[in-house]
């Protein structure tokens, strides 16, 4: 189990068991029934990962597929796990989460699998027992395609299906699907939890069968697009992508699908073309003018790209070649800094400079508007004239507001001492460090404010003047 957590961050796993936790707290505060459910879908299983989530029948697991006409395929087809509870699932460390098989480990080995592959794991939140809730779950099973009104056996269990479906489904459908459950999560190809809402409602009478709309249809085919063009390389061994682990490699390929569909291109090979030149020179190749009028031309005589990419002259691909590396590395800036603006924080270190002429004592901060977040604690004493440093704080961007709380101290006669708590709304001036963990966050109190500052790394602060402080 240990070796399989290495491959992720350790914080990510954390965090998500964490949101888990919450969900249960949230739901019993509401007074709601809770049960949790992963559902696993076998297909495509290798060994490693039969062998990490271990024998499904000892757990207890519920076939989708029994009894529903898909009987034969109950082997490879997804399967209802009942999960424990969460809240009694202790934090993750790399040395204290041995291979075992208690009911919290098996939730975490899905947990990681998820991590690796996240079209295998969802979870359902629900107040149903799993009987009930896979029975209603096999009615979804059965579908009328919109486009043609063709029964069809529908795979509605499937994240990006369940995403398109949860958005665009008629609000009818939606709540027939959605409404037994209190929620249904899945993560993206980047390890982000997506968490889509239900009502925990009694499940309905049955329906013969689930309506698609001819537009949800079409958006079905298009979010699915992704992973077709992931299948066909590996097929035809064409895939260069750089990351091992499947979500690794859906991150890459998903953005290249999503431009090509962009410029028109809908044929399976065509979208295959642009992800592979894509995976090859980086995914804004397609900017360069003579691509991007390439593209346009070939969307237009409805010709097929791959022998159009092969026309182009070996300079453009050169030139496309070496300028990658820079491309990818202001794109992964433009990205970090997007992912920054969106979380409201970052991780770094703290130097607390004192130059108010009073000790101060007890100092700490809270993020303002995030009341969820933890109080980032920087000293108990520090008196005037003394840097204190502390490893590591969470603090917002420049720009945003912190909320400052210290006590001054003065002594006065006859040796006794006057505390005085304050408070003060900061805002953070500077600039955003190029990683995590690399740059520093400088508060300073002085004798007429205190001033917080964000600096790239420690030769800003030197160029400030602080450096003899």
């Amino acid at each position: 189990m240990d070796g399989y957590l290495e491959d992720d961050h350790l914080d990510d796993h954390n965090a998500l068991l964490e949101r888990f936790r919450a969900k249960h707290r949230e739901l019993d505060e509401a007074r709601q029934h809770v049960r949790l459910y992963a559902v696993l879908d076998q297909g495509g299983l290798t060994a490693a990962e039969r062998q990490l989530l271990g024998d499904l029948e000892e757990q207890r697991g519920v076939s989708l597929y029994a009894g529903s006409g898909l009987g034969s395929l109950e082997a490879v087809g997804p399967v209802l796990l009942a999960m424990p509870d969460v809240r009694n699932i202790e934090p993750l460390t790399y040395s204290g989460f041995a291979d075992g098989d208690s009911a919290g480990e098996r939730f975490v080995r899905l947990l990681s699998l998820a991590k690796d592959h996240a079209a295998r794991v969802t979870w359902i939140w629900t107040p149903h027992a799993p009987d009930v809730l896979v029975e209603h779950l096999q009615t979804l099973l059965h579908a009328s395609l919109g486009t043609d009104g063709e029964d069809a056996w529908f795979f509605f269990y499937h994240p990006s299906h369940l995403k398109v479906l949860h958005e665009r489904l008629p609000e009818a459908t939606r709540q027939y699907m959605f409404g037994p459950v209190h929620a249904w999560w899945t993560l993206d190809a980047r390890g982000g939890l997506v968490e889509l809402a239900g009502e925990g409602a009694p499940v309905p009478s049955a329906w013969s069968v689930l309506p698609i709309p001819a537009d949800v249809e079409t958006a079905l085919q298009r979010a699915a697009m992704p992973a077709q063009v992931h299948a066909w390389l590996k097929h035809t061994r064409m895939n260069p992508a750089t990351e091992y682990s499947y979500n690794r490699q859906m991150a890459e390929i998903a953005p290249l699908v999503e431009r090509a569909h962009g410029y028109g291109l809908s044929r399976l090979a065509d979208l295959a073309t642009f992800v592979v030149y894509g995976l090859r020179y980086r995914v804004d190749y397609d900017q360069h003018p003579h691509i991007a009028a390439l593209l346009a031309d070939t969307v237009s005589q409805g010709t097929p790209l791959a022998p159009a990419y092969r026309r182009v002259k070996a300079g453009v691909w050169r030139e496309l070649a070496q300028s990658a590396r820079q491309r990818m590395q202001a794109r992964a800036e433009r990205e970090r800094y997007e992912d920054l603006r969106e979380s409201g924080h970052i991780r770094l270190r703290a130097r607390l400079v004192n130059a108010s002429g009073k000790p101060v004592r007890d100092v700490y901060f809270d993020l303002y508007g995030q009341p969820h977040t933890d109080r980032q604690f920087l000293g108990a004493a520090i008196d005037d004239g003394v840097v204190s440093q502390k490893d590591v704080v969470l603090s917002p961007l420049p720009g945003q507001k912190l909320v400052l709380c210290w006590d001054d101290l003065e002594i006065l006669r006859g040796g006794s001492i006057l505390r005085t708590p304050h408070k003060s709304e900061v805002t953070v001036e500077g600039d955003v460090p190029p990683h995590d963990h690399s740059g520093l966050l400088e508060m300073r109190f002085e004798k007429y404010g205190q001033k917080v500052v964000m600096r790239r790394d420690e030769d800003t602060w030197h160029n400030a003047g602080r450096g003899r402080q």
